[in-house]
């Protein structure tokens, strides 16, 4: 015991240690670490009595409900490949295979999550049992708009902690209209393109198109669609302001785009913090070629000169109308 005490404390990251009890005995414990935006899961365990209990979920909850306290955005673990019990829990609560390793003769899988939000889920009979009613009641209340539930690829309803906590406080609920169904967080693409021309040469349709499939092919849903035809230099775009819009009011949880400067020519960091402060993964599909600052500045230069020239020509165009 004193050794891993040892350990707990010669980690210099931020971790949480969280144990489950029974009548004062532990039953169950894990660690939780937190690496810039990760958390990472350690050492979950429960006792061979008390295992297929809710045990170790619980346990991931309370870590993982730590690691949103801290700002962390997404999850990962590592998990044997011959733990079939270990990894049909962790699928079940949304974690997917990212990565394999091999360490001598026994593969290890690295299952992770982004957001971290969607790793706070329960399942009907879950939430149930958190909130004292029947499952019956929380599908009652789903279909009347009193409960925000999410519904995974295979159609089952999961109930976010937030939302059990929400009722839980006694906090008022408005009742929405009859079987008005909240509507379920999903992914967005956006695309722009700076003029006519490349919209008409294709270049929009492009963009749009791999942006679906790869949400099609990463998260399995039809994914919200904006798209602009402007500088990247304006940020009045149409496009852009709806999809801020929708990112405010908490209706998708990811946003595909191929390259940064599709979203804003200056200021990315901006709206890649504003993203982080919804909950919200940016995800840039091409990686951005390794430049010079120099190459850098003067791409960025010509740009600017770009903009305000055609900028320039636009209200000379107009006074002379």
């Amino acid at each position: 015991m004193k050794i891993r005490e040892g350990i707990f404390r010669r980690i210099a990251l931020k971790k949480a240690f969280a144990l489950a009890t029974t009548d004062e005995d532990g039953i169950g414990a894990g660690l939780g670490i937190l690496e810039g935006d990760w958390l990472g899961l350690f050492g979950i365990e429960t006792l061979p009595g008390q295992r297929r209990k809710g045990v170790a979920t619980a346990v991931n909850h309370a870590l993982a409900s730590w690691g949103a306290q801290q700002d962390a955005r997404g999850v990962y673990l590592q998990v044997e490949a011959s733990n079939d019990s270990a990894l049909k829990l962790y699928n079940k609560m949304g974690l997917h295979t990212a990565a394999i390793n091999l360490d001598n003769s026994e593969s290890i899988l690295i299952l992770m999550m982004f957001p971290l939000s969607c790793f706070l889920m329960f399942s009907v009979s879950q939430a149930a049992t958190r909130l004292g009613v029947c499952p019956k009641t929380i599908r009652r209340w789903h279909s009347k708009g009193i409960l925000q539930c999410f519904r995974t690829l295979g159609g089952h309803r999961h109930v976010s902690l937030s939302e059990i906590h929400r009722v839980l406080s006694g906090r008022p609920v408005t009742e929405h209209k009859k079987h008005a169904i909240p509507e379920q967080k999903t992914c967005a693409v956006y695309a722009r393109v700076s003029g006519h021309r490349q919209k008409t040469d294709g270049d929009l349709a492009r963009q749009t198109d791999e942006l679906v499939s790869m949400c099609h092919y990463r998260f399995g849903v039809k994914p919200r669609i904006f798209t602009d035809v402007g500088s990247g230099l304006n940020m009045r775009r149409r496009g852009l302001s709806a999809l801020l819009r929708v990112a405010s009011q908490g209706l998708v949880n990811t946003v595909l785009v191929t390259h940064g400067d599709r979203l804003a020519r200056f200021g990315l960091e901006l709206l890649e913090r504003l993203f982080s402060d919804y909950r919200i993964a940016l995800e840039v599909v091409h990686e951005k070629t390794q430049t010079t600052p120099q190459e850098e500045l003067v791409t960025d230069l010509i740009a600017l000169i770009a903009s305000l020239s055609g900028r320039l020509y636009g209200l000379r165009a107009s006074s002379i109308r």
